[in-house]
């Protein structure tokens, strides 16, 4: 009985706890995250679906291309998925993974998965929110990975530098990627 009561108060005292939260990323070098988006682009989100895809709900995101970077043209619908959604009365949350607005502008680092679908590669790690900043005139683009926990994929990578929120002026961020892509088309010479 006394086992009983200890079982039922730890399941109470459970419950009441806030629930930690994470999803595990492998970070690899920026250059290697760079190489493996199939599509980067600056967007800006024209629509959002939640729909069942495989037992799960998910999140169909169309934006248009405001910027591409790689893999796109400025004539570009985009689609992709990110986890979790709102279905009817039901809603599914994946921690890491973020909830995006309608007429929100970012910039996307984006991978084909299963079937053919484009995904945020590494979670949150693949997107920048953008917001204009009216003081300088430029758009601020800000990455927030402080929901994630974070793996390192080689020796290179260090994740103690990694700023848990960055960020960065627009142009900075898009001449850093061209920077990483040219990289990448020297085979890895600088």
């Amino acid at each position: 009985m006394k086992l009983r009561h200890l079982v039922l108060s730890f399941l109470i005292m459970s419950a009441s706890l806030p629930m930690a939260r994470a999803s595990t990323v492998l970070v690899p070098t920026a250059k290697r995250f760079t190489e493996m988006a199939k599509t980067i682009a600056h967007i800006k989100v024209e629509e959002k679906e939640s729909m069942w895809v495989d037992g799960r709900i998910v999140t169909k995101i169309t934006a248009r291309v405001v910027e591409p970077i790689k893999g796109s043209k400025q004539t570009d619908v985009i689609t992709f998925m990110i986890p979790g959604g709102r279905v009817g009365n039901l809603e599914a949350v994946s921690s890491g993974t973020p909830i995006l607005e309608k007429d929100e502008e970012l910039v996307v680092f984006l991978e084909k998965g299963n079937l053919g679908r484009h995904h945020l590669l590494g979670q949150s790690l693949g997107l920048y929110r953008l917001r204009f900043d009216k003081k300088i005139g430029q758009f601020i683009a800000t990455r927030d990975i402080s929901q994630l926990a974070l793996v390192a994929a080689s020796p290179e990578v260090d994740i103690s530098k990694m700023a848990r929120i960055r960020e960065i002026r627009l142009p900075e961020l898009i001449s850093e990627i061209k920077g990483l892509m040219a990289i990448e088309e020297n085979g890895g010479k600088k």
